[in-house]
């Protein structure tokens, strides 16, 4: 009798070790003696660089898991909207928790096949009788590849008329316990072609509140990415459109039609987000196609790819500053031609005189003012505007910007710079290498922060102000 009781303790005992040697690994979850089930999440980090954190309890693993994960969702908002920066702090301690991004694995990635252009040509009259919000996002992924789960985290205010860009910064998730959660992912700025207007009546959108989500029209987002299918199927049905369209089917037709058009590999990665292997795989073959196959494209197609193909800048200016936007430009891998405008240098990649920029709009669609006089910048940045040019803001890739950082049309932001939770930006900027922008700050339009420079939280640097190099900038009364 003693030897049951001996083999069922010890058979009892195997389970309890083997139920904790299947708990995830790294998942920061313990079971307690008492039958509690501990999660944990890191708050901060004392000063001596050692881990302080903070915990929830639930009578399951399950529970515990869930409890955890809406705690970090609701820290993971206000990070994104700069409210908190405590919130910002916990949100990059936690990112490797795997239970707050976890999705449920795919056995295998699906690349749908694109549609033809017979199809387009089909799907074309009903997209302009869908609601705007709606027509919106059909059209961003068909004409400018944007995937599914960032058009459901897509707000009217990501969409910037005045540089005519998208800015793509977030993306929904259906995360373990927290369908529909929103969080931020690396930010692209891809720009909106013509063809997007044509197709959807800007002015109901101009109309539209800019905390209102597309898919929904109101403040409140979709609950899931499965509701977001369920709504993209019940639409075109109730129009009469029986044929299966989701937003990666329009996103591998655009693909389609960029590779057929010309576009590099690299370009394609950059304005869809999809990596440049994954493009070659699936959709390379395409890029051998016969570009006569464009003539069976509706015009505004036409215009969407065209415009898509031409991702030239124009440089005003090519002086030192000049060739220090190139370098930036350069290394950011997405422009095809990048070429100069100046007065005084006529050798290299400098194609004209500054005066010769209206007859360069159709082959440069982009430009940037790289001339350090604040003033003279202004007054360019009117010019080149005025002439329909798109002005978009370059920032390299070697800065450390924080989220909830407004970031105007015509910037720079140079290597080392590190701009904090909050500042602002104003257009037509420079912020040299190494100068710091601290929390909440507001740099002006046309301001000049110099190498090294430091504007301290809560200040304002006026619009055409140089703050020196080195300069640190304390006081806003000072400054006007």
């Amino acid at each position: 009798m003693g030897f049951l009781f001996w083999i069922s303790d010890f058979i009892a005992h195997f389970l309890y070790l083997l139920r904790r040697w299947f708990v995830k690994v790294g998942s920061r979850i313990y079971e307690h003696t008492d039958g509690r089930w501990e999660a944990r999440y890191r708050k901060g980090r004392k000063a001596d660089g050692s881990i302080i954190y903070g915990s929830v309890y639930g009578r399951t693993y399950e529970e515990a898991e869930r409890r955890r994960a809406e705690i970090l969702r609701t820290l993971a908002i206000k990070a994104e909207n700069g409210e908190s920066e405590d919130a910002v702090q916990i949100f990059e301690e936690n990112r490797n928790i795997r239970s707050y991004y976890a999705v449920t694995p795919k056995n295998k990635t699906v690349y749908p096949d694109p549609l033809s252009e017979e199809e387009v040509q089909e799907l074309i009259p009903y997209i302009r009788m869908c609601p705007v919000g709606l027509g919106l996002a059909i059209c961003f992924a068909l004409y400018m590849g944007v995937s599914g789960d960032e058009i459901a985290a897509l707000r009217f205010s990501d969409i910037d008329r005045k540089t005519g860009e998208l800015i793509v910064s977030r993306v929904m998730m259906d995360a373990r316990h927290t369908p529909g959660m929103i969080v931020p992912c690396e930010r692209r700025a891809v720009p909106i072609p013509k063809a997007v207007s044509e197709q959807v009546d800007w002015a109901n959108a101009a109309h539209s509140g800019e905390d209102q989500y597309l898919l929904t029209g109101k403040g409140v987002q979709i609950k899931s990415l499965r509701t977001a299918r369920i709504l993209w199927s019940r639409a075109f049905s109730a129009l009469g459109y029986e044929k299966k369209i989701t937003p990666e089917i329009l996103r591998a037709t655009f693909i389609r039609r960029c590779l057929e058009s010309g576009m590099n590999f690299e370009t394609v990665s950059f304005m869809t987000g999809l990596s440049v292997s994954a493009i070659r795989g699936k959709y390379g073959f395409f890029s051998e196609a016969n570009p006569a196959l464009l003539d069976a494209m509706d015009r505004s197609a036409k215009g969407a790819v065209a415009q898509a193909r031409q991702m030239n800048l124009l440089i005003l200016g090519a002086g030192s500053h000049g060739h220090a936007v190139y370098e930036i430009a350069d290394k950011l891998g997405i422009f095809q031609k990048v070429r100069f405008l100046d007065d005084t240098v006529s050798e290299g990649n400098v194609i004209g005189r500054i005066s010769d920029y209206p007859n360069l709009v159709g082959e440069y669609p982009m430009c940037f003012i790289a001339i350090g006089n604040n003033q003279l910048r202004k007054q360019l940045a009117e010019k080149v505007t005025e002439a329909g040019y798109i002005t978009p803001h370059l920032i390299s890739n070697e800065t450390s910007i924080a989220r909830g950082v407004s970031i105007g049309c015509g910037t720079i932001i140079m290597p080392q710079a590190t701009i904090n939770t909050g500042a602002k930006i104003g257009d037509f900027c420079i912020i040299a290498s190494n100068s710091l922008i601290g929390f909440n700050a507001t740099v002006e339009s046309y301001a000049h922060c110099d190498c090294a420079s430091v504007v301290m939280k809560d200040c304002t640097v006026p619009e055409l102000t140089t703050v020196e190099s080195g300069e640190i900038v304390k006081d806003t009364q000072k400054m006007s």
